[in-house]
């Protein structure tokens, strides 16, 4: 499992699945058993469209055995580099201003 529940890429970079492992109660690695949704279909999150800013990929990571369920989700927001300088100096100017 990675922290990372929404990741920013700019329009027409490449992104590159983080992955995800499972394990069982047991500490067994079931990782193979994982199932990757897309926007709630089965599918490769590799594959996803960067060219179109605005768009939003939901990744769900899914395993299941006989004790029950569990997802993870990750979301990937696709924007246009000048929106990526504009959040970037809003968050320096923040973390300034907010004396951290």
């Amino acid at each position: 499992q990675n922290d990372m529940a929404t990741i920013r890429l700019l329009k027409d970079d490449t992104f590159q699945d983080l992955g995800s492992t499972a394990l069982n109660y047991l500490h067994n690695d079931i990782s193979n058993k994982i199932t990757v949704l897309v926007n709630g279909s089965e599918g490769d999150p590799n594959a996803i469209n960067t060219s179109k800013s605005g768009s939003v990929y939901e990744i769900t990571y899914v395993v299941e055995d006989k004790n029950g369920t569990a997802e993870v989700k990750r979301t990937v927001n696709i924007v246009k580099p000048e929106d990526e300088k504009s959040f970037f100096q809003y968050c320096f100017i923040s973390n300034v201003a907010g004396n951290h």
